[in-house]
């Protein structure tokens, strides 16, 4: 049969990049698109990052105030199903398409919970996912800031500065920079937020 060069050479793309380590992995164009998309903090979903890992679809983390949450889906949960089709080998960007749709259509998991030991079914009810970078700043105790920073997106450095800005309006004496389940994002951005609590001329990452 005739070969699909673009398919030959994606593929090697990805073998390439997966046998490096856990933390490169080759985009085509349309997982590329949904990255932006998620970066710029609104799209149809059920409102958790994926990851593969060991060869298997896997929750890195819920995204608070969504339908995922809310359904107890946890950080390490692996999907071994999604409306019944095995994810097996599936790319990255062909298993957020499943979990993506339009508001209020419902979708199925079939969760493998490693530590629980035990397969089960979670129906999921799609909503519209506003990501917001800065969860909660509030005080917690004796002036003690507290900001729960959820993901790097492009918004993130001037919301972390308006709420920065508030507490100390308020008297705020120190701060507790909470980063719990923040899968990451934006390579710039973390940068940036990590200029606001460095020295100077502090190293803050190579590539």
């Amino acid at each position: 049969d005739e070969a699909d060069t673009k398919k030959l050479i994606y593929g090697a793309l990805r073998g390439m990049c997966g046998s490096r380590d856990d933390f490169s992995e080759f985009l085509d164009p349309d997982e590329h698109n949904e990255i932006q998309l998620e970066t710029r903090g609104e799209f149809g979903g059920v409102g958790i990052e994926i990851g593969i890992r060991d060869g298997l679809l896997t929750v890195i983390a819920p995204i608070s105030g969504t339908p995922a949450e809310a359904a107890g889906i946890l950080a390490g949960d692996r999907i071994i199903k999604i409306d019944g089709k095995l994810t097996k080998s599936v790319a990255l960007g062909e298993a957020v398409k499943g979990m993506r749709g339009d508001p209020g259509t419902m979708v199925t998991f079939t969760i493998w919970r490693e530590k629980e030991n035990r397969i089960f079914d979670v129906p999921l009810k799609r909503a519209v996912i506003t990501i917001h970078s800065v969860k909660q700043a509030k005080f917690i105790r004796d002036r003690i800031g507290y900001i729960k920073l959820a993901e790097f997106q492009e918004n993130t450095p001037d919301d972390l500065d308006k709420a920065l800005t508030r507490l100390e309006k308020d008297g705020m004496d120190g701060l507790i920079l909470d980063l719990r389940n923040n899968p990451g994002g934006l390579l710039d951005t973390a940068v940036d937020v990590a200029e606001r609590f460095l020295g100077k001329g502090a190293g803050i990452v190579s590539i």
